[in-house]
Order: C-alpha cells, then structure tokens, then sequence
C-alpha cells in the first residue's frame, strides 16, 4: 500500500503502467501529500469560519472528507449577520471589479507602437468582445462561477477559477470556467511569491469519467461504471512548470508548453492523460497574506472574534428569552398537582385561602 506522510492511498495498480507513467503516478501522489500535511492548519481555521458564514462548505476542507448530498450544515449557525455581509462583499466586488455591462478588460499588444496602427487596434478591439461573448455565453457560465470566487475571497481569503475549452456534443466550442472550491485546490508558490504550480483534488462519477477519459478510463472502476454507481471517486489533476529538460518552445504539443498537465486516478494509481498549458490555468486571489503562509486571508478572519461573540450573544438572548415565555416555576410541597400552562387553564388550589399565591416563576438576570 503507498503511503506518503502518514497519508494511504489505494493499493494495486488498476493496469499495467510503463515505467514513466509509474514515476509520473508516484511523483503526484508524494507531492500531493506534502501539501495536504501542510495545509492542514489552515483548513483547520477555514472550517472554524465557514460554520459561521458559509455553512454550505463545511467539512469540505480536508483531503477524503466525504459530505452525503442534502446534509443540514446551519446546525452550527445562530446569528446570519456574517452570512449576509458576505453576500454583500460579493455583489461589492462583482459590481465593482467585474461589471458585466462593460469591458472591464481590454487585450493589448505588448508594444505601444504596435496599437498606434489603426487596423491592429481594430483587430484587438474585435477579439476583446469575442472573449467577452465566448465569457458571458451560457457555455462559458462565468456569472455563476465569479460570484463564487467573490465569496471565497471574502471568507477564507483565497479565490481560484478554472480556465479551459469547452466541448459539447453538438460541436460547440468556448471557454469554460469553473470555480475551484479552496478545499479543493492545493497550491505552491515560485521563489517570487507567484502562485505557479499546484493540485486540484476532484471527485467524478464513473460515468462521468469515461466522459472525460474514455480512452484510459481506470479498469477499477469497470464495475461500479456497469452498475451505473452514482458514488464518486477520487482524481487529482497536477500543474506545474514544465522541467528545463523536458520543454522545447519549438515544438507544437504539449512539450512546447511552459506548464505540465497531467491527471491521476488515486483509485487504482492510473494515470489518465498528459497534456500542457501556456498559462498556469487556475489564476488564484489572495486578499492578505501572513508573512511566510501561501493561502490568503481574507476579512472573514479578521473579524473571527466579532463573529464568534455574535453567535454567543444570539445563543444568550435566545435562551433568556425561552426562559421569559416558558420561566420555571416554583411551587410549595402542598401545592398544586398537574399544574397547567395551556392558556385560559382553571388550576385550583393556586392560590392560599387568604389569597397568597402558592406558585411563583424562578427569578432570571
């Protein structure tokens, strides 16, 4: 069984791999180990805030946590000021940053003199709305996918989205964007502090991954795939700079690109394809950072205590507030029997012959 850190994952490869699919699988799943011992400190915090202001990614923040779909998670959520203010923080900063009834984003040459030409800055011109129309398509579900990147920040500091092409049956062709739940991404930084490398931890059906991989679809999951098991499993999708070695700007596949791409199956150690990128593809957004942490943090962290003390007030005023409707009450060793609440209740023998009450309510703060 592999065991990297402390961390095991699926023994017995599902096929036969060539000895460099084998160093990929290996290389993968020990870097991958790394990062999750590394991070388990902050999704530690995550967890502590998204109980308080995102309830629905709760338990989302630990590599194999599992959540049945429909599970309540506001069991831990008094107070929704938090909750709201978040929302707010997003529809701020879409409306600000990403206004959809505009351009906010221009493509340019890297030379002036080169825009100065009538005929080029039409030709750039035409293809920022293309990108913006390709953006704003239903395929291209950007609208969605930001607002989910907005919060993110706004929570746990941290925002990342999923650049890519996007296929459908009918031959249509876009970009697609995705956005990346921040317990679902591991990331590393170069020796400037830019975010270059990192780990996406994902989870597919089997049906969904014959989709994806038909060609080199894990033979482990053969079975549940005939069972049509709606139960998910564990991919990881690796993206690093691409080694000296290895890259060749000359060439037109994926060796020509900067960026090594490479998706695993941790059931079974398959390796289910190779690729590149000319851009790291997941851009990330850090609000803060602490000296010496990679993952931001956002303004959700820093007003934690506020929020924790908002929470405990709620609790407070709500059960003096049950105490006040329903007080306990005190009543002496001769006093009434089946006492009742119910409103317009006759109880006899409440009261002395002289008219002293003999049932009095328990005295709160």
């Amino acid at each position: 069984m592999a065991d990297y850190n402390g961390i095991s994952f699926d023994n017995a490869p599902a096929r036969a791999l060539t000895p460099h699919e084998e160093d990929v699988v290996e290389r993968v799943l020990r870097e991958f180990a790394q990062l999750v011992t590394f991070r388990s400190t902050t999704a530690t915090q995550w967890e502590e805030i998204a109980e308080l202001i995102w309830p629905e990614t709760r338990n989302t923040f630990q590599f194999a946590n599992y959540n049945w779909p429909g599970s309540k998670k506001t069991d831990r959520q008094v107070d929704a000021t938090g909750m709201m203010a978040l929302h707010r923080f997003a529809a701020i900063f879409d409306s600000l940053l990403t206004p959809r009834n505009t351009f906010w984003q221009e493509l340019r040459a890297d030379d002036d003199y080169v825009m100065k030409d009538r005929a080029t800055a039409v030709w750039f011109e035409r293809l920022t709305k293309l990108l913006f129309k390709l953006r704003y398509s239903p395929i291209g579900n950007f609208s969605s996918q930001n607002q989910l990147v907005w919060k993110s920040l706004g929570a746990f500091g941290t925002g990342s989205m999923f650049v890519e092409g996007a296929y459908t049956r009918l031959g249509e062709r876009g970009i697609r964007y995705k956005h990346v739940p921040v317990g679902e991404m591991f990331l590393r930084e170069n020796y400037q502090g830019l975010i270059d490398s990192g780990v996406r931890w994902f989870r597919l059906t089997p049906r969904q991954a014959m989709q994806r991989w038909p060609d080199t679809f894990p033979p482990i999951l053969s079975a549940p795939l005939k069972m049509g098991t709606e139960m998910t499993y564990n991919f990881l999708h690796y993206i690093a700079p691409r080694d000296e070695k290895d890259y060749d700007p000359e060439r037109l596949d994926a060796r020509g690109k900067p960026f090594e791409s490479c998706y695993v199956s941790i059931e079974g150690h398959c390796l289910l394809g190779e690729g590149g990128y000319h851009s790291f593809p997941i851009p990330t957004s850090r609000y803060e950072q602490a000296p010496g942490e990679v993952y931001g943090r956002g303004p959700a962290s820093f007003v934690l205590p506020a929020l924790k003390t908002l929470n405990a007030e709620k609790r407070t005023f709500l059960k003096q507030a049950h105490r006040a409707a329903d007080p306990v009450l005190l009543s002496a060793d001769d006093g009434i029997v089946d006492f009742s609440m119910r409103p317009g209740a006759l109880n006899k023998g409440g009261v002395s012959a002289d008219g002293k009450p003999l049932v009095h309510v328990l005295p709160t703060g």
